[in-house]
């Protein structure tokens, strides 16, 4: 392991240690009232601002090893994800706080 993989490691523990991050997501209760699209630009700030999306491209990019390489999975990653979280939508998927799963009727 090189020393900029060592330094990038501790400073991901510490980032992940700390009480802010586990709200990276900024999604409080007042959301539950938001549409499907007023959470697009939410998720756009997310994804720009969020410690686990940054942290997640630090370690594409130390890892991939070339920019090129990281570029496409970094993209196939969000398309994923999105794609996940549309399915998610539209099929009425809900999570709630005690990781139970249940469908909305439509």
């Amino acid at each position: 392991m090189n020393r900029l993989s060592r330094i990038s490691a501790v400073v991901g523990y510490l980032l992940l240690a700390a009480p802010p991050v586990a709200s990276a997501h900024g999604i409080h209760g007042s959301a539950a009232s938001l549409s499907t699209l007023e959470f697009v630009p939410l998720g756009i700030e997310h994804m720009l601002l969020g410690w686990d999306y940054l942290l997640f491209i630090v370690g594409v990019v130390l890892l991939a090893g070339k920019m090129g390489r990281a570029a496409k999975l970094i993209s196939l990653f969000v398309a994923g994800h999105s794609l996940t979280l549309i399915v998610a939508t539209l099929v009425g998927w809900q999570l709630d706080a005690t990781g139970s799963l249940t469908w909305s009727s439509h």
